[in-house]
């Protein structure tokens, strides 16, 4: 029996629960708590001062929640990393645990879903992933958005399938990820994304209930609404949920505030997700996109799921620094005690 598994299981399920029945105001308060302790053991001056691009990315991130990243990736690279995962099954929904278990090639009906979606371990062997989620810089935006070294708790890729017409329930609607009191996601395009290629839409300023709040006081179309739909959609109710099934409110009160992100394959978005975002169903060809997520302690990640540090071989220093970000996707041994015990 693995005591130390299912402890890490006890706290991520206290956690979790814990996150579903905080208000807004109540996460964020937690949050700052939980960054408070991690900065007392592991200050995030250890990362290098942000460099002027870094630094235009960071304060987009605070001020809209979002913001794009030319060129992450080469076209060179980002066509190497497609063949990677064409050569391999991928499962029936946008994360592999809410699939039906079924591995399906890209070609031999994997496309009849809306989704395909690959293993850690298939992306760990992915090659350039892992070393852009561990960026330096990146790593250092992360910090001072979160106020505590982060921890990469989840690396996604998959697949959205075009043809299918409507929008999947989940992903393509437009709501909020809950996964952390706080956390942040890099997102790259491993495929060129037009308008009619599945772009990710984003409503700006809406990861800050102070803005919104500001927003809705000043919104004609808001005030326009019929009552009974404005009822309970405000400030308060914006925030205390995952958001789904408010797509029409969305873009009747907040459309000046959509942004709609597109770019050739090996761009990149850092975004608050707490904000509502949603990628559009692809209209024709199929969109390839990754994520790399940063929060304040383990969130959803699980123990589990973790892959030994030698499959990754040389790729990443094995510096205390980086066993402690990646612990939850990497297990080590060799971690100093201070970083292992977070």
């Amino acid at each position: 029996m693995d005591l130390d598994a299912i402890e890490v299981e006890i706290y991520r399920s206290v956690l979790f629960s814990l996150r579903a029945k905080c208000t807004f105001a109540e996460r964020a308060r937690i949050a700052d708590l939980f960054s408070e302790l991690v900065s007392r053991q592991l200050p995030p001056t250890v990362f290098p001062p942000l460099e002027p691009w870094a630094a235009a990315l960071s304060q987009s991130l605070g001020d809209d929640g979002c913001c794009t990243i030319q060129a992450l990736l080469s076209q060179d690279q980002a066509a190497e990393l497609r063949r990677h995962f064409d050569a391999r099954p991928c499962f029936n929904a946008h994360v592999v645990d809410k699939s039906d278990g079924v591995p399906r090639r890209r070609g031999e009906g994997a496309e009849t879903f809306h989704y395909g979606s690959y293993p850690l371990a298939d992306i760990l062997d992915a090659p350039y992933l892992l070393e852009v989620a561990n960026h330096p810089q990146i790593l250092a935006v992360a910090a001072k958005h979160l106020g505590c070294i982060p921890t990469l708790y989840s690396l996604n890729a998959w697949w959205s399938f075009g043809g299918h017409g409507k929008a999947a329930p989940e992903s393509q609607t437009f709501h909020r990820d809950m996964d952390d009191f706080r956390f942040c996601t890099l997102f790259i395009y491993l495929t060129d994304v037009g308008q009619e290629g599945g772009p990710h839409m984003f409503v700006r300023r809406s990861h800050r209930q102070d803005l919104i709040a500001s927003y809705l006081a000043d919104s004609e179309a808001f005030r326009r609404l019929p009552e009974a739909m404005r009822a309970g959609i405000d400030s308060e109710g914006f925030f205390n949920d995952g958001g789904y099934g408010l797509d029409p409110v969305i873009e009747t009160v907040l459309a000046p505030l959509i942004a709609t992100l597109t770019g050739p394959a090996g761009t990149g978005i850092l975004a608050n997700t707490t904000a509502f975002h949603k990628g559009l169903p692809p209209s024709h060809g199929d969109r390839l996109i990754f994520w790399s997520r940063y929060g304040i302690h383990r969130a959803n990640g699980r123990s589990t799921d973790a892959q030994d540090w030698s499959r990754i071989g040389d790729r990443l220093p094995k510096t205390d620094l980086l066993r402690y970000v990646n612990r939850v996707i990497l297990r080590s041994t060799a971690a100093a005690a201070v970083f292992a015990s977070q």
